[in-house]
Parts: C-alpha cells; sequence; structure tokens
C-alpha cells in the first residue's frame, strides 16, 4: 500500500504504507511479521504524520484541527496573555469563539485565540506553504479534467487490505486501522486516497512505457520480487554480560561455557537441552532456543552480519558456533530450510506494471510540483507570526 498522503505532496520517495514484495517474517513466533518493504511502522505503532503533508488538524494533532482550520479561515486571531493583546492581530476584530475558555491555570484562563497562536507560531508556516501547494494541485487537477472512478478508489483499498493480510470482508477490521494510524474516518481517507489517485493520473498520463521498458525496470529490481529462503534456526546465546546486573563478565568465565557446550556439541547432546542449561536469551530458553522460521531477505537486513553469515552456510540439522556477536556468542543450529526461487517476469507482470508506475509518479511527482509552483501567482496576505 503506498501512502496517498505523501504522493499528494509528491514526497514520495518514501513509502510508509506500501511497497513490492511478499510479506516477510523474521523470528516469527516470537516476533511475528515485519511489514512490507521492511521499514514501514506497523499499524499498532501511535502515528505520525509529518507538517508537511498538507493536513494541519494533523500536523497539529487531532484535538487541534478546529482552531488550525479557524487560523487559515482568512479572519483575525487575536488572544490575551498576561493581560497583553496578541502580537498577532489583523483588521476585523477577533473572531467568533476565539475568546472562548479552552483551560485554566490556578484560575487564569488560556483562550481558543491563546491556542490558535501558538499553533501558529509553532506550525503555521509550514502549514500555510502546504495549504498554498495543496490549492496549487488541485486547481492542476480541475484544470486537466482528470477523474477517478469508485472502482479505482476499491482497488486500491483491495491492496491495502491485501498489505495487511486482511480479507476482503472484513472491512469493520480496515476501518479501524484507518482510525487508529491516521485518526480519521473512512470517509475522509476515501477522499485523501481520491485526491492521491488523481494527482498520480495526472502525473502519468502522458507516460506511456513500453513493455521492454517496464521489463528492463524488473531486471534492474529483480531481487525485491524473488521469493526468498526460509530458515528455521535455533540458538544459544552467552551473553558478554551478567544478565542479572549489566556488568562484563570475566573473559575466563564466557570461554569456559563456550567450550564446554562446543564440546558437548561434538559430543552430539541435544541441542535444546543445553539451549536449556545454558542460553542467556530468556524468551527462547523454555523453546530450546528456538528462534523460529526467518526470511532470509529480512534477515540480511536485520541480524548481526556475522549471525547471518553463519546461518547461511548450514545445512539442515547441522550447528555450529560460536560466532561473536556486539552483545555476545551464538551456537547456532538450522532445523528446516525451504529454499527460494527466482520470479520470471510473466509471473509477477501486473504488480511489476504498478509498482513501475508508482516508482515513476514518486520521481516525477517532484518535478512537476517545482514546476507547478514557479509558475503559479501566490500572493500571502500575512507574515505567520514567529516568536
Amino acid at each position: 500500500m503506498r501512502d496517498l498522503l505523501t504522493t499528494i505532496m509528491f514526497f514520495a520517495l518514501a513509502a510508509l504504507c506500501g511497497g513490492c514484495g511478499e510479506a516477510v517474517y523474521i523470528y516469527s513466533p516470537p516476533v511475528g511479521p515485519l511489514p512490507r518493504r521492511l521499514g514501514r511502522v506497523p499499524p499498532e505503532t501511535p502515528p505520525r504524520v509529518p507538517e508537511r503533508l498538507g493536513r494541519p488538524e494533523l500536523a497539529a494533532g487531532p484535538s487541534a484541527a478546529p482552531a488550525v482550520r479557524q487560523a487559515h479561515d482568512g479572519r483575525v486571531l487575536s488572544s490575551r496573555r498576561g493581560g497583553q493583546a496578541s502580537k498577532f492581530t489583523r483588521p476585523g476584530g477577533a473572531a467568533p469563539g476565539e475568546e472562548a475558555v479552552v483551560a485554566t491555570v490556578n484560575g487564569e484562563p488560556l483562550t481558543r485565540g491563546d491556542l490558535v497562536e501558538e499553533l501558529m507560531v509553532r506550525h503555521g508556516k509550514a502549514v500555510l506553504e502546504d495549504l498554498i501547494r495543496m490549492k496549487a494541485v488541485e486547481q492542476e487537477v480541475a484544470r486537466t479534467g482528470v477523474r477517478i472512478r469508485d472502482e479505482e478508489i476499491e482497488n486500491e483499498f483491495a491492496r491495502e487490505r491485501q498489505a495487511f493480510r486482511m480479507k476482503p470482508g472484513e472491512y469493520n477490521t480496515f476501518e479501524a486501522m484507518i482510525r487508529k494510524r491516521y485518526r480519521m474516518s473512512m470517509e475522509g481517507y476515501r477522499g485523501i486516497v481520491r485526491r492521491g489517485l488523481l494527482i498520480r493520473k495526472m502525473i502519468l498520463r502522458r507516460e506511456n512505457p513500453s513493455e521492454d521498458e517496464i521489463m528492463l525496470w524488473f531486471y534492474r529490481n529483480r531481487e525485491r520480487y524473488d521469493v526468498p529462503a526460509e530458515i528455521t534456526v535455533s540458538h544459544i546465546f552467552i551473553s558478554k554480560d551478567d544478565p542479572q546486573t549489566g556488568t562484563p563478565r570475566p573473559e575466563a568465565l564466557v570461554r569456559g561455557t563456550l567450550e564446554k557446550i562446543r564440546k558437548a556439541l561434538v559430543r552430539d547432546e541435544d541441542f535444546g537441552a543445553l539451549a536449556g542449561r545454558y542460553t542467556d536469551d530468556g524468551p527462547t530458553r523454555a523453546k530450546g532456543g528456538e528462534l523460529g522460521t526467518v526470511n532470509e531477505r529480512a534477515a540480511k537486513l536485520h541480524l548481526d552480519p556475522a549471525f547471518f553469515e553463519a546461518m547461511m552456510v548450514l545445512k539442515p540439522g547441522q550447528a555450529g558456533g560460536p560466532v561473536e556477536t556486539r552483545k555476545g556468542y551464538h551456537f547456532i543450529k538450522v532445523t528446516a530450510l525451504k529454499e527460494g526461487r527466482k520470479v520470471e517476469y510473466h509471473e509477477v507482470r501486473p504488480r511489476v506494471q504498478v509498482d513501475y508506475r508508482e516508482e515513476r509518479a514518486a520521481i516525477l511527482g517532484e518535478v512537476f510540483l517545482r514546476g507547478l509552483m514557479e509558475r503559479t501567482k501566490i500572493t500571502r496576505e500575512f507574515e505567520v507570526p514567529k516568536r
């Protein structure tokens, strides 16, 4: 799923919600699935929406939305702090509700005007510039006559549900995820998706890549489509530091423990029993050191390189080590291996076409926005306040 909020403002080189390739796992169990693209914030993580995305109510927080909208509706912003008038006013008098009390501190009131002014000082310039860009983009969309069908929006939702492994009928679950992640209703999110699709279509309306161009792009990015190997792995971890006190262990003590484990493995003693007796990795001790199934692509990115390289040379049933990492030493055993495979273009052609166009939209979007702002006439009626 692509982050259409980001697409709207054309800062789409980094994708929050999207990407290509299948969902991957690392240490699952116990850790569970990683997000697609291995860098997206999981849906359960509290959202942090950048200020530059052009939605002031998200940039400043949901509770601030009414105040921020009022700050941009063309009316005066006024407040009184400590009995003095606000430093940021415009002709016309206070807007209705500006003097409404939003909190009291030891009996002294804080007004809506105080809140609005503080939001303007903190976020006003960034929000104003984003609103200007948004308005210019909306005007360009109207000028070009680009349209989006409801079917296209539903297709985008279907892709997002698939990214989160939701079944087609799990609308309530999908809606709950949107509310939690973006703090907005489905109606509001639908509008964001529609605008993002409009802009993407407008940018790409003159793009007509040949099959050869798309195929060449596939081979340059083939690794993201290949099916990675999956390795089921266990380990015995000996920490350099005492797990109870956090103080460094005597090197002789650590070396002695490593030698005991090595000799026991040479005698073909049970790996799981040795893990239960020696490992300093508490969560895996009761499971005989089992880490679970590791996706090779994710493991390469996230595991210590020494651990990863040692793991990849082992065959199922083999154990090796000790391998030194930053925190300690590992004995590693591979218990199962599902080989990966190369994927051919014809197997993923529809997905490649979508990914190619999205990457082109991200690249061309910045060029488009820069050119659009250069030819747009902008008049700023007031200066955002500063501290």
